[in-house]
C-alpha cells in the first residue's frame, strides 16, 4: 500500500494524500490495478496553483469534496484534514454515485470550476 499514497505541496503547505481503508475495499478491481497512476493524477491535480489556492481558501478542515477530473476520467470523494487529504472514494467519472459533499470541484479543459452545496458554480 506504500505506492497508494503521496505527498503534495498545496500553496506551500505539505499535505499527505491518503486512501481510506473503506475506499480500498469498495473500489473496482480495474481501478485497483491502476491505483499508483490514479493517485499520481490526483496529486498533480491537487498541486496545480489554482486548485491548491481553492482548496486552501474555500474548503474547511473536515469538509468533504467531490473532485471530478474530466481530463483523467476519474472522480474522487475527498475529505480535507489538517495535514492530509483523505480519499474516501475513487470512481470512473461516468459511474460517480450521487453522494453528498459540501463542495464540488470540476476540471474541464484545464479550467477549474468550484460549486458549493446549494450554491452556484464559481471559477
Amino acid at each position: 500500500m506504500k505506492s497508494a499514497k503521496g505527498t503534495v505541496f498545496m500553496a506551500g503547505e505539505r499535505m499527505e494524500v491518503l486512501i481510506d481503508a473503506g475506499c480500498v475495499q469498495k473500489i473496482d478491481t480495474e481501478i485497483a490495478a491502476r491505483l499508483p497512476y490514479i493517485i499520481g493524477k490526483l496529486c498533480s491535480m491537487l498541486q496545480r496553483r489554482d486548485a491548491a489556492r481553492l482548496f486552501v481558501r474555500k474548503i474547511k478542515i473536515g469538509d468533504t469534496v467531490a473532485l471530478v477530473d474530466k481530463q483523467s476520467g476519474f472522480a474522487f470523494r475527498l475529505k480535507m484534514q489538517v495535514h492530509s487529504v483523505q480519499i474516501l472514494g475513487i470512481f470512473e467519472h461516468q459511474s460517480y454515485p450521487k453522494k453528498s459533499a459540501q463542495h464540488a470541484v470540476y476540471l474541464f479543459d484545464n479550467r477549474l470550476m468550484w460549486a458549493m452545496a446549494g450554491g452556484k458554480a464559481a471559477a
